[in-house]
């Protein structure tokens, strides 16, 4: 049987964002104009993520309102993440807060769902809501409820048909929400009503979100989990022995970067969906101001170095609160072609998504290469096409000696020893 968690953890922006001291009040979290998570006591009134301010203030009158704290929160996250991956390498954020985890075959599943359960309870504070089912469709809309005595929801696979029977049509997630409307409008509501609604029907209305709204209300749902914990990233950084100052230096440095993120990413034939900047300043009279990370997520993925140099530049410019120490910028969310011609001298893991990239300098600085979960760094200057050649003739010349001469063949646009054409010349 296959079992997926859905696992949410509705307090966890609130423990990452909220003083000790206010702990035990009336505050809500909040992200702009909308909360994101409040207080227990709060949780318990009603007000819920996605409430705004007003609709808070019309629960509570009393509540007082925080701003997120994002880097803490994604920080609180990834420990609860990485307790997850202690079990399963399936680990699949779904938000900053939530997670889809696949447990199939790594042992007991109750045991490994009490575990991570008690674990993040006892280690880190963070209560979590989970539900186990067959699928990412029946686990994300089992969830229990926030403030519910039980937890942790079951969904037995003989059982999913009726579960999602007896839910709102907003239960199947992965309909939009023009889909959703256009449902009301018919009349649909629950999604017992939506399966006595004819196939025909709904896709004259609704178009290719009407087969999906079909097979959904039946449960049917083929997508996988996926291994997205860490995720797939690659970075450059640069530390200075003179901290930059000067607007353009810092331009110059960030072209460098772009450069070296660009190249890695065309070794690995992949793209980036975003891209993050992490500036860490000098203290100025022992008051360490902390480094800033601005992330900017591109419209459509990208390996070129202009695109990355652009989108760099873009989360530099909210100006430098202090000289510069150091620069770190990061491509994230690698997007990998389903077939990719992989390169001899890259190590790219297309089980992990990894990148082992390679050095490369700029003039005043210290750079470094690598990816976000590597305990070191990578040593080594930059490989030039010579050397990459001398690489394959002598791993082409291994092969020969330990398989036979005619073990491998050279393509007559790289033919480039007369030994080498007269082995071609024989097998024609």
């Amino acid at each position: 049987m296959t079992s997926i968690a859905y696992i949410t953890a509705p307090y966890l922006r609130y423990l990452a964002s909220v003083r000790p001291e206010q702990r035990g009040a009336a505050v809500a979290v909040v992200e702009r104009n909308t909360v994101v998570s409040a207080a227990p006591e709060l949780m318990c009134m009603g007000i819920r993520a996605g409430h705004s301010r007003r609709q808070a203030k019309h629960i509570c009158p009393e509540v007082v309102f925080v701003e997120q704290d994002t880097e803490s929160s994604q920080a609180l996250a990834n420990t609860v993440w990485d307790v997850c991956a202690g079990f399963t390498p399936l680990v699949e954020p779904a938000g900053l807060d939530c997670c889809f985890i696949d447990i199939t075959g790594c042992g007991e599943a109750s045991s490994i769902i009490n575990l991570i359960c008690r674990r993040c309870e006892e280690q880190f504070g963070v209560s979590l809501y989970i539900c186990v089912a067959p699928t990412k469709l029946v686990a994300r809309a089992g969830v229990p409820d926030v403030g519910s005595k039980d937890r942790v929801a079951w969904v037995q696979p003989e059982s999913s048909s009726d579960f999602l029977a007896s839910l709102p049509v907003e239960a199947l997630w992965p309909l939009g929400r023009d889909a959703l409307d256009q449902l009301y409008r018919l009349g649909v509501s629950t999604v017992a009503q939506l399966r006595a609604v004819p196939l025909s029907e709904l896709t004259n209305q609704l178009g290719a979100a009407g087969m999906q709204a079909y097979y959904l209300s039946r449960g049917v749902d083929h997508s996988n989990v996926k291994a997205a914990y860490p995720e797939a990233s690659v970075n450059y950084s640069m530390d200075f022995d003179k901290p930059l100052s000067e607007w353009a230096d810092v331009l110059e440095c960030i072209r460098i970067c772009a450069a070296s993120i660009g190249n890695q990413l065309e070794q690995a034939q992949a793209s980036a969906s975003c891209v993050e900047l992490v500036i860490r300043y000098t203290p100025d009279g022992g008051n360490d101001p902390g480094p800033t990370r601005r992330r900017i997520t591109l419209r459509t993925p990208a390996g070129s170095p202009r695109t990355i140099e652009a989108a760099l530049t873009r989360a530099a410019q909210a100006g430098m609160e202090a000289p510069i120490s150091s620069l770190e910028a990061r491509a994230l969310n690698l997007v990998v072609p389903e077939s990719m011609q992989l390169s001899m001298f890259t190590a790219f893991s297309t089980v992990t998504g990894r990148v082992c990239p390679r050095q490369a300098g700029g003039p005043g600085s210290t750079g470094n290469s690598g990816n976000a979960g590597s305990a070191g760094r990578l040593g080594g200057g930059m490989r030039d096409a010579d050397d990459e050649v001398a690489d394959l003739a002598r791993a082409v010349e291994r092969i020969r000696q330990r398989f036979g001469a005619r073990s491998i063949l050279t393509a007559d646009a790289i033919i480039t020893s007369r030994r080498d054409r007269m082995i071609a010349a024989s097998m024609i």
